[in-house]
């Protein structure tokens, strides 16, 4: 990836490229024909009980959700190029500027897990995950700590995120 690069969006100056790479735009797992039939028992389950409760809201939810994660399913995600600038970071057009963000935090497990966590100060912008790949955590942890506050309390990735991970969603 081409790195010590100007970088603009929309006109904007974003800062120098620093580190980057391409990472894919969801994570894919290798479901097999039991994760679907598991996943159509609990989905019917849902459907029922939502016509019992009279919660048609649910049940489209959760018809909409089936949907959504069969087709994701179909397709390989695209790839998106991350740039770790001067001034912020850039996750394919997307350009997060280091004063939004209040903490970082790297889980490192090479066998399980390799990502970088950015927590934002809005309550309104979801925590966002960044895929390391072959990146050095060490390299990307001495940048951003420059220019962003390392939370050392974290020591294990979110439970929404393992939970994920675990159910293949």
């Amino acid at each position: 990836m081409e790195e010590n690069r100007n970088n603009y969006i929309d006109g904007k100056y974003v800062g120098q490229t620093l580190i980057a790479w391409a990472i894919p735009e969801y994570e894919q797992y290798d479901r097999g024909r039991l994760w679907y039939i598991i996943a159509g028992i609990v989905a019917a389950l849902l459907l029922v009980y939502s016509f019992f409760s009279a919660n048609v809201l649910f049940g489209l939810i959760i018809v909409i959700a089936g949907v959504t994660i069969f087709l994701m399913d179909r397709q390989r995600p695209a790839l998106i190029d991350l740039h770790l600038t001067t001034k912020g970071i850039i996750a394919g057009q997307k350009f997060h500027d280091y004063t939004e963000i209040k903490s970082f935090y790297i889980i490192y497990n090479p066998e399980e897990i390799k990502k970088l966590f950015l927590e934002f100060h809005s309550v309104l912008k979801p925590r966002l995950n960044i895929e390391l790949d072959d990146q050095n955590p060490n390299e990307i942890r001495t940048l951003l700590k420059q220019y962003i506050e390392e939370d050392l309390e974290k020591e294990e990735e979110p439970l929404s995120e393992s939970l994920g991970r675990m159910f293949k969603l």
